[in-house]
């Protein structure tokens, strides 16, 4: 299970992307859930997107 959130407790907003792995959310990548998520710009993002393929990889879009 994943879950994808823009935030924007810091300067910009980011996108921020997590799993759920042995009862808890971790980041589904380095530094996704944390810091300044997967995103990492310099601008405003919205609305994140995520869509699943069939063999289960995570897909992920969002708008600048």
């Amino acid at each position: 299970m994943y879950v994808v959130r823009s935030d924007n407790s810091s300067a910009d907003i980011e996108i921020y992307f997590k799993s759920w792995c042995d009862e808890k959310w971790v980041s589904a990548g380095t530094n996704s859930a944390r810091d300044v998520g997967i995103s990492n710009n310099d601008g405003s993002l919205s609305r994140p997107s995520l869509a699943i393929a069939p063999g289960g990889t995570p897909f992920l879009t969002w708008a600048h």
